[in-house]
């Protein structure tokens, strides 16, 4: 049976290819780890680096402590079974300077370069890194400082006002989006905010007047007022009817309450030949009408409230810079 991998090739020019950049896609138990450890003892034979040369880095403690195990070992083994003097040379050396291999996890190297140069990262030197939990911590509380001091302010309800007014939630809603665009804030500049292509309010009044033409068509068309399509389009006539009383910016509310046209209802024999099927097909695209203009509201809300969820970003930094504190994503940007 060949034991061979179908990719030995490809491996071994990984491991033997020191003059240039490579990049190696993997999927996990592939033998990433033996392979970079295979690439690092390989460039030590030649004396093409260094260990204190050396950079491995990992995303984790534990594949960080893996990766140092088995390096040294495969260095030991290797300087028994150097075949040259050189080799053994260098494999000894390498043992000797071991600890100087920069070999841990990602967010610890960020960390000791940013304590090596705190002027130009602007940082306090003393800064401390919080983990994972002492964020979730610190974020939680400056946020609930922030929010309320926010309500306070006439310039925040310029913002949330379509917000809360359509149902979303302070807590957890408004909350949990800036968490996660703060979470996700190391590609924000490659996302950005799509304009808003026109204003809602046009999109209200294609759509209420498409609601008028379909119950219109109902009146005329029609002929048992008990007839349960004819009915039920004639409740909807009564709730547009409140439109009239709403101020114009909470026209939008009214469309995210709960608004359906009842498009099975209807018996065919009580309407004019070819009308209740016809009744029916317009109910059906006011209900992708609806569903459309729902999504333009959504985007509308999206779009007031994210400059002010920016302003809890700033608020954040600033609280964090005071205590001289970071956090992992910190260290990576």
């Amino acid at each position: 049976m060949n034991d061979v991998p179908v990719d030995a090739a490809a491996r071994r020019r990984a491991v033997e290819t020191l003059d240039r950049p490579l990049l190696v896609e993997a999927g996990a138990g592939t033998g990433k780890t033996t392979l970079l450890v295979d690439r690092i003892v390989h460039a030590v034979a030649e004396g093409a680096m260094r260990i204190q040369e050396i950079v491995a880095l990992s995303f984790t403690e534990k594949a960080a402590g893996e990766l140092r195990q088995r390096l040294r070992e495969q260095v030991e083994a290797a300087r028994v079974t150097a075949t040259s003097e050189v080799e053994r040379i260098r494999f000894g050396t390498a043992l000797a300077d071991f600890d100087r291999a920069t070999l841990g996890t990602m967010h610890a190297f960020a960390a000791a370069l940013l304590r090596e140069h705190p002027v130009a990262a602007r940082l306090d030197p003393r800064f401390r890194t919080l983990d994972e939990l002492e964020s979730q911590q610190l974020l939680r509380r400056v946020w609930e400082q922030w929010a309320n001091a926010q309500m306070e302010l006439p310039e925040a309800a310029v913002h949330l006002r379509r917000a809360l007014a359509c149902g979303v939630r302070l807590d957890p809603d408004l909350r949990n989006l800036a968490f996660e665009v703060y979470e996700q804030r190391d590609v924000e500049h490659l996302i950005g905010v799509p304009p808003l292509p026109r204003n809602v309010d046009a999109d209200v009044d294609a759509l209420v007047a498409a609601i008028a033409a379909c119950i219109a068509h109902a009146e005329a068309n029609c002929r048992d007022a008990a007839d349960a399509g004819l009915v039920k389009l004639r409740a909807l006539q009564r709730r547009l009817e409140l439109l009239e009383d709403l101020e114009p910016e909470n026209r939008i509310v009214f469309f995210m309450s709960d608004l359906s046209f009842a498009t099975t209802s209807g018996r065919r024999d009580a309407w004019a030949p070819g009308t209740a099927a016809a009744n029916k097909d317009m109910r059906r695209r006011l209900t992708a009408q609806l569903q459309a203009l729902q999504r333009r509201i959504a985007d509308d809300v999206l779009h007031g409230v994210l400059p002010w969820l920016a302003a809890f970003r700033r608020a954040y930094d600033l609280e964090k810079r005071r205590l001289a504190v970071l956090d992992f994503q910190d260290l990576l940007l």
